[in-house]
């Protein structure tokens, strides 16, 4: 990773910002607004802006283990050629003590509409892959709209998932070249509950699983 990258990492509070345009496809853990969060992000907005990178590549943050609260999504693009793509967060999970946690507090928040997300492995209209927390709001439901395509675990959320996901509808487009494709979740890993989701988008694989809620369940 050239330093640039390297000196990305939150562990303070960012708030009100926008998302720029950053990276290219020979980067890794490329964010719009930061490489790693171990802090706080809210508030934030990434709209008519392109980040791309190989693996990891997030529309806030390439890696995220603090809590990012409240984005606002417009018109983006989130381009990888690696592993771990999404318009939030390439990569939501666990590291020395922390657990990453994404919270969507107002359902219109992510009904942005020209949302494409591009990718190869685990590729998710929110997060790549998600080991840590993701919730919806309290009182409602949280509605993506956009486009989401990659080679394999493609799914309207997220891409590859091992926790518990409920409150989330998918309104967008989802394709797969080699399967495992869900309209809420690509590939679901280990005993983890997915409710209260609903898909009303179009979800198509080449080849291999495709489905409206999960492209494959996969018990630990």
């Amino acid at each position: 990773l050239g330093d640039v990258y390297k000196r990305q990492i939150n562990i303070g509070i960012i708030q009100n910002c926008q998302a720029a345009s950053i990276g290219d496809n020979s980067k890794d853990m490329v964010g719009g607004i930061c490489g790693v969060n171990l802090g706080v992000i809210i508030d934030c907005e990434i709209n008519n802006s392109t980040v791309t990178g190989r693996d990891n590549v997030g529309g806030i943050a390439a890696e995220n283990f603090g809590l990012i609260h409240n984005t606002k999504l417009g018109p983006v693009r989130i381009l990888s050629t690696g592993r771990n793509a999404g318009a939030i967060a390439g990569y939501n999970g666990r590291f020395s003590g922390h657990e990453g946690r994404v919270a969507v507090e107002k359902t219109e928040s992510l009904d942005g509409g020209a949302v494409n997300v591009s990718g190869n492995i685990n590729v998710g209209g929110l997060i790549g892959k998600n080991e840590g927390m993701l919730t919806a709001p309290s009182f409602g439901k949280a509605v993506f709209r956009g486009f989401v395509n990659g080679t394999e675990n493609v799914g309207g959320i997220v891409g590859e998932n091992s926790a518990d996901l409920s409150s989330f509808d998918n309104r967008s487009v989802i394709a797969a070249g080699n399967g495992n494709a869900g309209g809420i979740i690509g590939k679901n890993t280990g005993s983890y509950s997915v409710s209260n989701c609903d898909n009303y988008g179009t979800v198509t694989a080449v080849s291999g699983y495709a489905g409206g809620i999960l492209g494959m369940y996969q018990h630990a």
